[in-house]
């Protein structure tokens, strides 16, 4: 499975390619995968950084077989970080 680390070089060839087509890179909307597991909430903010738009967040990464225990425990989690 890729990661943040994994997505830097992809971005920055995306960007060089986007300007050989005179794109301008921050026109694309950009997704990529999310593992809140593995990278944890502190990551979202280096994907911003990157310039992804939108995160994909597989069910199966949320921690528990039942998706809406899941997503509750992900409301929780976010709900704490942010106060």
């Amino acid at each position: 499975s890729r990661h943040l680390k994994d997505l830097t070089p992809m971005m920055e060839q995306l960007a060089t390619e986007a300007a050989k087509a005179e794109r301008d890179v921050a026109s694309l909307d950009i997704s990529a995968m999310w593992g809140m597991q593995k990278e944890g909430l502190d990551s979202i903010e280096g994907y911003r950084e990157l310039g992804v738009d939108r995160l994909i967040l597989p069910l199966y990464s949320l921690g528990d077989p039942d998706p809406m225990v899941g997503l509750d425990m992900l409301a929780e989690t976010i709900s704490a970080v942010n106060g």
